[in-house]
């Protein structure tokens, strides 16, 4: 953050306000102030000066620091028409106050984090070209600091400097050069980010974009709130625990100006991964089609579930995708892919779609299920061909 002057700083209570409670008059209009050599500088205070058709201007300076409000309040003390203009240090026009027979025109610029300190030029003038309106006028000048997330700042334009919030209600304050606020919250896996914009009567039409890390580019949420309107959306929490989650706020319009309370709040809506709890059946038949039941738990819903599968511990894994049939994910091996087997190795891993991974085994650790027709092990097979030779021989004896 720019370092700040030591200027004085007023609260913005309402432009004016200085006015109605007797604050000194100061007078100001020393010349020769006509171009940007002469301008003279100002503090926060009321000014005083006039112009006439020899001296159709007077140009002040004011310090401007990132993170100002720059309070301006102008009146022309005439019964015509002046005008009051605001430009930056790079001339480009920042604001426009014109004042008709004594009506007070009032505005707050909100300056931008990312500006160093600059001389700003203010320029008092009798009028447009056929409707000038020589005379006195007088003009307020205050400060204030914005107070973006509470941090009694402003929130930097860019993502790279984001401001981080809480869940919570924040305010803020935006406008003319420093048309956009970067908030950034950190979402935990599982839960689920609400927000809520309001605006103040000239705040809107705002812009709100959402972004994250995985994109920082391509918004992954985007809506716009006009004037004294509130949104409120939810956005779900499918990225890593601990992922940062970008909140942009912007004027759709080059002329909106103002405050806006930003309510973040985060919820729980995944406790963890899918769980994996019975899967059905626990033999097969080599000789048929194998119906796979698996049944699944989950907070939200499942994405997807996988059954890999080989025969014996041998070959590569296959891979079925089960498909929600009732309470269940079912789906169906081949005959063909049991053929012959005594057993088969198997393995599942089910997401959900908050970005849960569970599983039940794994390539390494598996799972198993054994045939129904499983072959005779070895003592079944001595025990068999002892029982072929006592017919044998007992056939021979009869002979």
């Amino acid at each position: 953050m720019p370092m700040r002057s030591t200027r004085p700083v007023l609260g913005l209570l309402g432009l004016g306000l200085l006015l109605i409670l007797g604050a000194a008059m100061v007078a100001a209009d020393v010349e020769p102030n006509d171009d940007i050599v002469d301008a003279e500088v100002i503090l926060a205070e009321t000014n005083f000066g006039s112009v006439n058709m020899t001296d159709i201007r007077d140009l002040y300076k004011m310090e401007v620091v990132g993170g100002d409000i720059i309070g301006l309040s102008f009146k022309t003390l005439t019964s015509g028409t002046q005008s009051l203009l605001v430009k930056d240090g790079g001339s480009r026009l920042i604001a426009v106050l014109d004042s008709n027979a004594g009506v007070r025109e009032s505005v707050n610029i909100y300056i931008a984090y990312e500006l160093d300190m600059e001389w700003w030029y203010i320029s008092v003038s009798v009028g447009a070209e056929g409707e000038e309106s020589p005379g006195e006028y007088e003009f307020s000048l205050y400060y204030d600091v914005q107070d973006d997330g509470g941090t009694e700042g402003d929130a930097p334009c860019d993502i790279g400097n984001a401001l981080r919030l809480d869940a919570g209600e924040h305010t803020g304050e935006y406008g003319f050069h420093d048309t956009k606020d970067v908030y950034r919250v950190v979402v935990k896996g599982g839960w689920t980010l609400g927000l809520c914009l309001a605006c103040s009567d000239q705040a809107g039409p705002m812009r709100v974009q959402v972004y994250t890390d995985d994109d920082l580019v391509t918004p992954m949420k985007t809506m716009e709130v006009s004037d004294e309107e509130s949104c409120s959306w939810l956005l779900p929490a499918a990225t890593p625990l601990g992922s940062n989650w970008y909140i942009c706020l912007e004027g759709v319009t080059g002329n909106t100006y103002g405050e806006y309370t930003l309510t973040v709040d985060m919820d729980e809506t995944d406790s963890g991964p899918p769980k994996i709890v019975k899967v059905t059946p626990q033999k097969f038949d080599p000789e048929r089609d194998l119906k796979v039941e698996v049944t699944i738990t989950e907070d939200t819903e499942v994405e997807e579930a996988v059954f890999h599968y080989r025969k014996d511990g041998k070959g590569n894994w296959k891979q079925l995708v089960l498909t929600l049939d009732g309470a269940t994910y079912s789906g169906k091996v081949e005959k063909g892919d049991l053929e012959g087997a005594d057993e088969i190795e198997f393995y599942i891993v089910a997401s959900d779609t908050t970005g849960f991974v569970g599983s039940l085994g794994s390539e390494t650790d598996t799972e198993t299920m054994g045939s129904s027709g499983e072959s005779p092990g070895p003592g079944a097979m001595m025990a068999v061909v002892a029982m072929v030779s006592l017919v044998i021989l007992g056939g021979r004896r009869e002979k």
